[in-house]
């Protein structure tokens, strides 16, 4: 059961970007072992990996293989790991089961915004070379992966991951998502992750940590300026286009008004290359210049000055 609106937060995030690359489920529970749940379980898809964006670094990492994905939003102790890894072993036993046939035992990663010290140490994780904050068991049986969101590069790869983190990680993405051009894969599943969230949160008036309070308030007050920035810019587009209308409605209504008055002089319709002609000088020299041509002049000399390629 999801009880804290970072944790829903944290779930939605991670189930949706993965989603792109595979299908996705959110607080699996294990039968019969007591309502044990972990957070996301991932199984990749070849089809949609052929059309989703392209994964880097940690998260290519991740969207390999079929993965257990547990999201702490301060730091896994020692019964915590050992929790998971006990709901990582059920939930390769019934997948076995399910499926009445040998799986491949799951990834397990662990998604922690702190440094978990002491399971670092008593585990023998050791640093993945060239990937900050990505940490892989010594012993490739544990099969055990954890990801430290404070220590993850500032990189556009690492972006939706540090939405995860404190508040003042959380601040530094969204600072740098909105950076980002309007058209960004990134910006368009931050948007739907924040939308999915506010339809999902309690109450307003529910109590909640002051921290996790400032950081979802954060991820909602960039989604409003967002809209407000959406909304801007399509009622900008539709005056302009409103404008654009008006003023070409308005123009046309000018020149057959004025083509009219020298079809009247001449006493007949003006031909399609006049009536071009006629426009076009209209908008040269203006109407103040060539109006009053239709007064001065006689329809001969009007029908010549239509003919003449000189505009006067």
């Amino acid at each position: 059961m999801i009880t804290k609106a970072h944790d829903l937060l944290g779930k939605t995030l991670v189930s949706g970007l993965f989603e792109l690359h595979g299908e996705t489920l959110v607080e699996v529970e294990i039968p019969p072992m007591d309502a044990k749940r972990f957070d996301v379980w991932y199984v990749p898809d070849e089809v949609k990996q052929r059309d989703a964006p392209r994964f880097g670094g940690v998260l290519a990492e991740i969207a390999l293989t079929p993965a257990v994905i547990e999201i702490w939003s301060d730091r896994v102790d020692e019964r915590e790991f050992h929790d998971s890894y006990g709901k990582r072993h059920a939930w390769w036993g019934i997948l076995e089961e399910r499926a009445k046939a040998v799986c491949r035992r799951p990834s397990l990663w662990h998604l922690t915004v702190g440094r978990p010290n002491l399971v670092l140490h008593r585990f023998g994780f050791q640093p993945i070379a060239g990937s900050s904050g990505h940490y892989k068991t010594m012993h490739p049986g544990w099969q055990v992966d954890l990801v430290v969101i404070r220590e993850l590069a500032k990189t556009r790869e690492t972006l939706l991951l540090r939405l995860l983190g404190d508040e003042r990680l959380c601040e530094e993405a969204l600072r740098e998502l909105d950076a980002l051009p309007e058209d960004a894969w990134e910006k368009g599943l931050a948007k739907s992750w924040v939308k999915r969230v506010q339809l999902q949160l309690p109450s307003p008036t529910s109590p909640a940590p002051a921290t996790t309070g400032s950081l979802i308030m954060n991820m909602l007050e960039w989604y409003r300026e967002i809209e407000k920035k959406e909304r801007a810019e399509l009622t900008q587009q539709v005056t302009q286009q409103v404008t654009q209308r008006v003023t070409r409605r308005v123009t046309q209504q000018f020149m057959q008004e004025r083509v009219r008055l020298f079809e009247l002089r001449l006493g007949r319709a003006l031909t399609a290359t006049e009536r071009k002609t006629l426009v076009q000088r209209i908008r040269n020299l203006g109407a103040d210049q060539v109006m009053p041509m239709v007064i001065e002049r006689t329809p001969a000399e009007l029908e010549a000055w239509l003919e003449r390629p000189q505009t006067t």
